[in-house]
């Protein structure tokens, strides 16, 4: 009896983590698809700002790095395709942490300035967390030191 509860415990147990990993697990990949469609939308003036519009909730709020909120997505969209950069822009994933329902994106955007001779890559620290509530952006906050702006 003892190793038949042991077992149904280690049983158990098993299919907690795993439920717990796979909620992180698509999280994680949520971030990492989000981070994909936003600089796709960086190297090409947001042509597809449907798709990033996809990943927010109609109420979600936008907080950016210059400290303005925008509210619902329509007023998301008119951010984004305003702040739409140059070709050479890309945000590198640094690292993802996955806590309950906030994503912390740390990044690095990367930009290709060219000069005369060559061609310089300016990289510039960025983290964005993202709160998420039934599998949509509910929340996102951009900062990039004031020094790097």
């Amino acid at each position: 009896m003892r190793a038949v509860s042991l077992l149904i415990l280690v049983t158990a147990t098993a299919a907690f983590s795993q439920t717990k990993d796979n909620g992180s697990n698509t999280k994680h990949r949520l971030a990492l698809n989000f981070n994909k469609a936003m600089n796709r939308c960086l190297q090409t003036k947001c042509a597809n700002i449907e798709e990033i519009n996809g990943f927010f909730a109609d109420d979600a709020t936008y907080l950016d790095d210059g400290g303005q909120t925008w509210s619902g997505k329509a007023a998301i969209r008119k951010r984004l395709t305003q702040a739409a950069t140059d070709a050479g822009t890309s945000d590198r994933v640094e690292g993802i942490d996955v806590a309950g329902a906030m994503i912390t994106l740390r990044l690095e955007r990367r930009r290709i300035v060219k000069s005369e001779k060559y061609n310089i890559a300016e990289v510039k620290p960025h983290l964005m967390v993202i709160i998420l509530k039934d599998g949509r952006i509910t929340r996102m906050i951009s900062v990039i030191p004031p020094e790097e702006k």
